[in-house]
Parts: structure tokens; sequence; C-alpha cells
């Protein structure tokens, strides 16, 4: 299941998935569930995930990399205090997650 969740995140846009999402929670607004406001707030999740990750893992590398960590309760605390600031600060000054990335040498015009 995870794999197949992966390579449906690496092959389809957000915005696609949304939309899929959306058609299938349809029915729901007649129960007057907020579907519009769910899709939306997934939708810009899922957009937001690749650079908090980004920041997550090089956080960690660098913390890792500048003290002796070994074992896996060390790696957890490391972990765990890295992941507080950032999550504040994702809810603090959350426009640095959604900026478009440059366009890189990968990418035609």
């Amino acid at each position: 299941m995870i794999v197949g969740a992966k390579i449906l995140t690496a092959t389809t846009t957000p915005d696609s998935l949304a939309s899929a999402l959306g058609t299938f929670l349809r029915p729901l607004k007649r129960l007057k569930i907020p579907v519009d406001d769910l899709l939306h707030i997934m939708g810009l999740t899922l957009k937001s995930l690749p650079r908090l990750k980004e920041e997550i893992v090089g956080s960690y590398r660098e913390k890792i990399s500048r003290e002796n960590i070994s074992g896996f309760r060390d790696r957890v605390r490391v972990i765990s205090k890295q992941l507080v600031p950032i999550f504040v600060m994702c809810m603090q000054v959350p426009e640095r997650y959604f900026k478009e990335e440059p366009k890189g040498n990968n990418e035609k015009d």
C-alpha cells in the first residue's frame, strides 16, 4: 500500500488528487459536510510536504553530523527536538512553503 501511494503521489499532481477525492466525496455535501474546505486544505498540505520534508531532513542530518549521535533513542530525541520548532515556524510563516520552485536544469520550457 505504501509503494502504491508513493507511485500515485509521484505520478499525479496534488491538484489532480484533490479533484479526484472531491468527486469521490461529493455526496457528503448533501449532509452539509464542508467537502470543499477539506479539499482545499488537503491540496495545500500536499503542496507543502516536499519543502517541509527537505527542511526536516536537512536539519536532522546537520544535527547528526555536528554531534556524536548513536543509537535509536538518541536519534529519536534529535528528531523530536527538531520537529517542534519546524512546525511552529510552519504555522508562523506558512508562505515560505508555498513559493514556486525555480526551474532547474531538469525542466524544459
